[in-house]
């Protein structure tokens, strides 16, 4: 990642593939026809693919979504702030701005953290 990351991403228990926690960068604001607060996020490090059927190639980007109803990503309204996590199948959303039913996977529930010793300590205190 080449500037400051915005956030961290972490999902201790709940998904083995963000720990450790990763360095997120926001790339754009993305909608579908049932949401509005749909992130794009650049991931440092990647994510392994092999796990998600991607063989050797890994997951850089992904998208993220409010956990809880009332939660908000533009601005982020509470810290730690509970999202799920979803790859993206069809790389056109990136040009579109738009997702579509078929065009992302559920990866994981996570946990977006301000710093990353916040991220760090949740990863250290769930093990």
């Amino acid at each position: 990642m080449k500037k400051v990351p915005d956030f961290y991403l972490s999902s201790a228990r709940e998904s083995p593939a963000f720990v450790p926690p990763r360095a997120c960068r926001i790339a754009g604001r993305l909608r579908s026809r049932s949401c509005n607060e749909l992130m794009l996020v650049a991931v440092d490090p990647p994510v392994v693919g092999q796990p998600y059927g991607m063989g050797g190639e890994d997951i850089a980007s992904v998208i993220l979504s409010p956990r809880f109803e009332g939660s908000s990503l533009f601005p982020v309204t509470e810290w730690p702030c509970h999202v799920y996590v979803a790859r993206i199948l069809n790389e056109s959303v990136t040009r579109t701005l738009f997702v579509g039913p078929d065009d992302v996977e559920m990866m994981a529930w996570a946990t977006i953290y301000r710093v990353q010793e916040e991220a760090e300590a949740h990863c250290i205190t769930t093990r």
